[in-house]
């Protein structure tokens, strides 16, 4: 599970200039101040000081679009902080895709599919007509076969992830009310096989059950586990307790 997050961090880290463009309304760890520095200072870093090939064959367009992604990251992170008007957004958030536009219900298959689908066609696009015609589209055309692969990757693992956020949800319900169940001597723990889940051993009347437990506490724990409101619990009162009925009104009964 470390392995498939750092996979995902990483992914994220490479679609965050891209995803600038393509996207709005990002939580605030999902899009912050170093996602929207470090691709660009790492270009650059590798522009200035790596193997002139790579100076040669980059093109002007990539280096355009190192320029633009940070300043348009910042107006996201901007936006956010002074103008933002909603309620509560979750802070690794992936932003609302553009696109939702036109597909304001499939927002989930935009970022996942449509948006990495796109972003390679243009890909291959502008590879092919760096080749043909048009030189400086090379650089940008490989950072996009890159990075869509890596939103198609990194979008695969997002859904995984809010999936499983949503599965242990619904296995702690499904536990805790097959114990319920079980204290409360409803149900043997090997009848829960509908549900998947099942307690292991077999209890034939060796356990106590709730109520057993209740009665041997004090008067007052016992009213107040009450179903009853107003009766108490108190099993162990003595009737011998109440007060005698007098001879004289017996008498004349």
């Amino acid at each position: 599970m470390k392995a498939i997050k750092s996979i995902y961090g990483f992914a994220t880290v490479i679609t965050s200039p891209l995803e600038a463009f393509l996207r709005f309304d990002f939580g605030e760890r999902y899009m912050n101040i170093i996602k929207a520095i470090f691709p660009p200072l790492l270009f650059w870093f590798g522009y200035l000081f790596l193997s002139p090939f790579y100076k040669e064959y980059i093109g002007v367009w990539i280096k355009v679009f190192f320029v633009l992604s940070p300043i348009v990251a910042g107006l996201h992170i901007l936006h956010r902080l002074f103008y933002s008007t909603e309620g509560m957004k979750h802070s690794y958030s992936s932003g609302y895709s553009w696109l939702a536009i036109f597909l304001p219900d499939n927002l989930i298959f935009l970022k996942n599919y449509i948006e990495p689908i796109i972003m390679f066609v243009l890909g291959v696009i502008l590879f092919l007509l760096s080749n043909t015609m048009y030189h400086e589209t090379y650089g940008l055309g490989i950072l996009l076969l890159f990075v869509s692969i890596s939103m198609l990757i990194r979008g695969q693992i997002e859904y995984q992830m809010a999936r499983n956020v949503y599965l242990d949800a619904q296995d702690e319900h499904i536990e805790s009310k097959a114990l319920k169940d079980f204290l409360m001597d409803k149900q043997n723990p090997e009848e829960n096989i509908s549900t998947g889940f099942t307690i292991p051993g077999k209890f034939n009347g060796d356990r106590k059950s709730i109520s057993e437990i209740y009665a041997k506490h004090d008067p007052q724990l016992r009213r107040s586990k009450s179903k009853e409101p107003g009766r108490s619990m108190d099993i162990t009162k003595d009737v011998t307790k109440q007060p005698a009925k007098s001879p004289q009104k017996d008498r004349e009964q």
